[in-house]
């Protein structure tokens, strides 16, 4: 193992090294291989102006301005062109702009302040995230692109919205719950680009995958669109990466407490004249996550607990790797893209516990090793005007781990004695090394016919085969997953979107079909098999209405019966700490949601509000049980979730923010009766799920400080977490009940950016207070740490 492992290393490195050249040459020598124009737009003051619409007036093409007020637009025509330039609260403006080819063209341009009755004034360009603000479902924009210099992880960005929570089971690498107005885990489906990230591993998740890779992210609440294909019951987060024709390299050097290194790679090149492009990701992250966590030491000799002392982590290190390269075409008559490409991850991860810190492991340890090659194809007007197709087919071969062969018993001093069997392991009856093996086929179609400019269908098909197979050569019974275990899945989708009454009416009926087939051989300790099949077909649907009673406020409404189909590892487990479970069965949930989004500017002066109420009535509930020091799916027959979310946002000058959001969710159990007896936790609250959050932001950022083209920003989060039940609310001794504790946490990270952002360094400081902060099953988080990261951006 060992040796394969080095030989891995050594080929990353030499693939890192060879991808990093080659892109710095191919960068090098398309530098003017086409026509562009770029800028910046400010006020009278010189002040840099975000969200700006920018489109050259003969054509379509155009972009909007980022954080700090600069704009690209991309594949422009030889010769003179005018520049529309537009804002709410400005005066429109045109500049005429002379392109010559293979050059980039640069452009200064300064609006003034309107006195304009703000209803009276058309935005048009409007960026991707208020994009899908306006769209009727309840749904998250964030944009990410402004983080690109920040040390945090996705997980953090995404746990600042409303209605979401992140539930980390410890420092980098750990394992995590990704909630979503009170549903969570495979109930919310994750996608990049679309595609559905699963049987990646642990190597390629939210909590690994660096800011400077993504553009933004979109999480819709509760009801999810068709065009994704997913049989998601409490929503989905879909991350876009960056995706340019402009040729640029992104890398990223990040190190801070406990060890810890995170090294980030994008490179992108492509040539206008033949359409032809390549792009490559990477990163590289470890830590020893060897933090200190208050525990009690048990007795070798009595068994019993000592007094409550902090002491490190001592088996706790992360280490992940990941590479993607794709090359195709781009905008060409036959397609509009066109990919092949292929993404190569690992990780190594040492495990310090169970579900509990309550007997720490000294050697139990995981890998995943995943190759995934993928096909990108996307068109529009194919054939006719209006017609748009796109797919992706990705295969997923990943080899997968579990590792636990000592026969010691270690306490948090690291202590360790031995087990009087020595056929025992540290975290299961018997030692293990268990390997199983995924292979999974992905595959997706999706079709658009716009027959009005106002009107369109949408139709979707998701393919999912997964086959699992499993080997242990030094256990002494018979091996889970030793004959195929299968699980398809097929998901079929149709939408009809029409927009009425001058668009301000926007309504979208849609319809899916679920069809699910599973076999699985179970077996037990005495080694008896036991043959599974579950053939499951249900059909949900659904609609979204929105409506806008002014430019600068609409109302939207969504309601679906959706159906969520059990995945593999729900049933399979994992063969250490998550046992099987092969009679679960799928998940149903009427989800409703309305809400109101409204802002209001005047002069200097910008106030954003957004609100949300929402419903969840699950049948069949899915839920991770803790069962000793391993856990299971179950279902838990009834789940009805409701509560409210909110957020205001006050922006002052463009420089200065303060954003505050809380979110209360009510999910109970509503299980009235467990076979012919009444529940006796019937309209208890589910245990161990938080339902009072919220966050507070405060912000300023300045542009040309110390020097032209410079940019300081600085920011502290705030985060609330009420206190909440481990186990039920009913049960045991109102004076001895375990409880998370009231968690209140600050993180405040501050950035500096020179020449227009190419060289860029950041400092933050997590849990600022050294807080004792817990998630889960009480698992401990890491104190007060320290990060520094360094960037920089190469474009041309």
């Amino acid at each position: 193992m060992q040796e394969m492992k080095s030989a891995w290393i050594g080929c990353m490195k030499k693939l890192f090294a060879a991808l990093l050249f080659g892109l710095l040459v191919a960068g090098t020598q398309a530098q003017n291989s086409g026509a562009g124009i770029e800028g910046i737009v400010t006020d009278t003051q010189n002040q840099p102006l975000p969200f700006v619409s920018v489109v050259i007036a003969e054509s379509l093409n155009g972009s909007a301005t980022g954080v700090d007020g600069r704009f690209v637009i991309d594949d422009v025509q030889p010769g003179k062109h005018i520049l529309q330039i537009k804002n709410l609260g400005y005066k429109d403006n045109e500049v005429i702009v002379d392109v010559i080819e293979g050059k980039t063209s640069e452009v200064k341009i300064v609006l003034q302040e309107s006195s304009v009755d703000l209803q009276e004034v058309v935005v048009a360009g409007k960026s991707k995230v208020r994009q899908a603000k306006e769209m009727a479902y309840a749904i998250n924009s964030v944009n990410v692109e402004s983080l690109h210099n920040s040390n945090q992880d996705l997980n953090l960005v995404l746990s600042k919205t409303t209605g979401l929570i992140v539930r980390e089971e410890g420092g980098l690498g750990s394992g995590f719950d990704f909630a979503i107005n009170g549903l969570s885990g495979n109930q919310v489906k994750f996608f990049v680009d679309g595609i559905p990230l699963v049987s990646a591993g642990t190597s390629l998740t939210f909590n690994n995958i660096p800011v400077n890779l993504i553009d933004r992210a979109e999480v819709y609440k509760g009801v999810v669109p068709v065009h994704l294909g997913s049989d998601a019951l409490g929503g989905a987060v879909n991350i876009i990466t960056k995706e340019s024709i402009r040729n640029f390299i992104d890398a990223s050097y990040s190190f801070g407490s406990f060890n810890t290194h995170r090294v980030a790679l994008n490179a992108n090149y492509y040539n206008q004249s033949n359409g032809l492009t390549f792009n490559a990701r990477g990163f590289y992250n470890y830590s020893d996550n060897d933090y200190k966590v208050e525990v009690q030491v048990v007795d070798p000799e009595s068994g019993t607990y000592g007094e409550p002392q902090d002491l490190p982590r001592f088996h706790d290190a992360y280490e992940s790797r990941m590479i993607q390269v794709e090359g195709g075409f781009r905008q060409r008559n036959w397609t509009d893209l066109f990919l092949v490409g292929a993404t190569l991850s690992d990780n190594h991860n040492e495990i310090q516990h169970g579900v509990s810190m309550d007997r720490p492991y000294g050697e139990v340890f995981r890998e995943d090793e995943v190759l995934s090659p993928f096909l990108k194809y996307k068109k529009d007007d194919l054939f006719i005007d209006g017609l748009d197709v796109k797919s992706y087919l990705s295969y997923t071969d990943g080899q997968f781990l579990v590792a636990d062969t000592s026969s010691r018993r270690y306490n948090w001093r690291g202590e360790y004695q031995l087990n009087n069997d020595e056929n025992i392991g540290e975290a299961s009856w018997q030692k293990t090394l268990f390997r199983f093996n995924d292979k999974t086929l992905i595959g997706n179609a999706g079709i658009r016919y716009q027959f009005k400019t106002t009107q369109h269908i949408d139709f979707n098909y998701t393919l999912s085969l997964v086959n699992r197979k499993g080997s242990d050569p030094i256990s002494r019974y018979e091996t889970a997953f030793s004959q195929p275990n299968k699980l398809n899945k097929s998901i079929y989708g149709l939408s009809y979107t029409g927009k009425f009454f001058n668009e301000k009416l926007r309504t979208t009926l849609f319809a899916k079909f679920y069809d699910f087939h599973s076999h699985m051989i179970d077996v037990d300790w005495s080694g008896e098999r036991t043959n599974y099949s579950s053939d499951y077909n249900n059909t949900g649907y659904g609609a979204a209405v929105t409506w806008f009673f002014s430019e600068t406020a609409q109302l939207k409404t969504s309601v679906e019966k959706a159906y969520r189909l059990p995945e593999g590892y729900e049933m399979f487990g994992d063969g250490l700490n998550l046992l099987s479970n092969p009679a679960l069965e799928p998940e149903k949930s009427l989800n409703a949601n309305f809400g109101i989004n409204w802002s209001y500017r005047e002069g200097i002066h910008l106030l954003e509000t957004e609100a949300n109420l929402f419903y969840r009535d699950a049948k069949d509930f899915i839920r991770n049980q803790a069962e000793g020091a391993t856990s299971r799916y179950v279902n838990q027959r009834d789940v009805l979730s409701s509560g409210v979310e909110a957020q205001i946002r006050y922006t002052w000058m463009r420089n200065y923010f303060i954003s505050i959001n809380g979110t209360f969710q009510n999910i109970l159990n509503n299980t009235e009766f467990e076979g012919q007896r009444k529940s006796n936790v019937y309209l208890d609250r589910i245990p161990n799920i938080p339902y009072l959050f919220g966050n507070l932001a405060l912000g300023a950022e300045f542009f040309s400080v110390l020097c032209d083209h410079d940019r300081i920003s600085g920011q502290l989060n705030s985060r609330f977490v009420e206190e909440y039940f481990l186990k039920w609310p009913s049960q045991g001794d109102p004076e001895r009940k375990y409880v998370i504790p009231r968690q209140i946490s600050h993180n405040a990270e501050m950035t500096y950016s020179l020449h227009d952002g190419k060289y860029n360094v950041a400092f933050e400081v997590r849990n600022l207070l050294d807080g004792k902060l817990y998630d889960h099953f009480r698992l401990q988080k890491p104190g007060r740490s320290f990060y520094v990261k360094l960037r920089c951006y190469i474009s041309k």
